[in-house]
């Protein structure tokens, strides 16, 4: 193309280049919540690779521009939400090409998330109310349920209601950016509180006026956790436990006068709980102690049936004369028939052992066993101040 300026009779060239038209593609693969997006767009022309600047906007919000390269670029969005993002890209006219702008959709859709909650540990029926905890992958609050058993929950804390089996659920239902997780449930034991068992040992014989060591240390506790923290006594078997030994498992007591009979034993554990079954054994207090029942002579009565007569030893192992004394069986075992259970006895000076002035018999079927120990005597005798005394049930130890 040329022209002539008039004033001057000078002539000038110049050139004039030919715009290509142009069009915007958009391409963005879809991603998940958490990661980045990434979207490419290129401008095409039929006059050429395009150059320069393209811009992009997600959902209307701020262009960022970056320059083509070979007709493209690729752009990265940071972190987007979960959902349907509108794209808008715009190519200014440059470069001989002209503008041009084009529309896409980045689609982010919702991450998984895992819920953690640890095994819970077993309880006891009215342990206090508790607290639980768990957690989501995502970061969100996990809510908590009864999916069954003796327990009620408000937030995390657990209120147990019984004995059994709880168990508990963790749920997070998601929210516009994480899918829902799958619920974890963790179960455990309830048990209830059973009363401590008290065992007071024994059989016990002691002389009046020495000490003897009385021991509980056999009773226990069978619920988890669980100790004995107070011991009392019942000396005297009349249903008081009159004798505190606090958390001491044995008690040192000395007798001032002749008994026969049962002590007891009641402990309480360190939930509150008494036992509640009656726990007595056999004491025998006297400076008269029963040795032995030396044989004197035995027949046969029947296939079974033998009878016995016996002699009768005891020993005065206090510090003074018993006098008046006498014996006569109280209580035996089924299995033996009692033809004379009446001993008398000479005096018996302290320190001494004597045998009895007479025998006593018994029939016995020996098709079960009897012990020496299974037959129970009434034991009568004065004291060297002359004062009567009557012991019930007195064995042979």
């Amino acid at each position: 193309m040329t022209g002539t300026n008039s004033g001057s009779g000078k002539t000038a060239t110049a050139s004039l280049g030919v715009y290509g038209t142009t069009a915007i593609t958009i391409s963005a693969p879809a991603a998940y919540y958490g990661n980045n997006g990434f979207v490419t767009v290129t401008v095409n022309s039929g006059a050429g690779t395009p150059t320069g600047n393209v811009a992009l906007s997600v959902d209307g919000g701020a262009s960022a521009t970056q320059a083509l390269l070979s007709g493209s670029t690729t752009f990265t969005v940071n972190t987007p939400t979960a959902g349907d993002h509108k794209l808008h890209a715009t190519y200014a006219t440059q470069d001989y090409f002209y503008a041009s702008s084009g529309n896409g959709d980045l689609f982010v859709y919702k991450s998984s998330q895992t819920i953690t909650f640890n095994p819970l540990a077993n309880k006891i029926y009215g342990d206090p109310a508790f607290t639980v905890g768990a957690s989501a992958s995502s970061g969100i609050p996990v809510s908590f349920s009864v999916l069954s058993g003796p327990a009620t929950i408000s937030g995390n804390v657990v209120t147990l209601t019984g004995a059994g089996t709880v168990t508990l659920r963790a749920s997070q239902g998601g929210d516009g950016d994480w899918g829902p997780a799958t619920p974890v449930d963790q179960s455990f034991q309830v048990t209830s509180l059973v009363p401590p068992i008290a065992n007071p040992g024994g059989a016990y014989f002691s002389g009046v006026n020495a000490a003897i060591t009385l021991s509980g240390c056999s009773s226990h506790d069978p619920n988890p956790g669980g100790s004995i923290t107070k011991y009392e006594w019942d000396l005297d078997g009349d249903g008081t436990y009159e004798t505190n030994a606090g958390s001491n498992c044995t008690l040192s007591h000395t007798w001032s006068t002749p008994y026969t009979g049962q002590i007891g034993l009641r402990v309480t554990n360190n939930f509150g709980m008494t036992s509640t079954a009656s726990a007595y054994t056999k004491i025998t207090v006297a400076d008269l102690r029963p040795v032995s029942y030396p044989l004197v002579s035995y027949k046969r009565i029947t296939r079974t049936v033998w009878e016995y007569t016996y002699q009768f030893v005891i020993k005065n192992q206090g510090n003074s004369g018993t006098t008046n004394v006498s014996a006569q069986l109280q209580n035996w075992p089924a299995q033996v028939k009692v033809i004379d259970g009446d001993v008398s006895f000479p005096d018996v000076a302290a320190g001494q052992q004597v045998t009895g002035s007479d025998t006593f018999t018994i029939q016995i079927d020996r098709s079960v066993a009897v012990q020496n120990s299974d037959l129970g005597w009434k034991l009568t005798f004065k004291d060297a101040g002359g004062t009567k005394w009557t012991l019930v049930n007195f064995p042979l130890y």
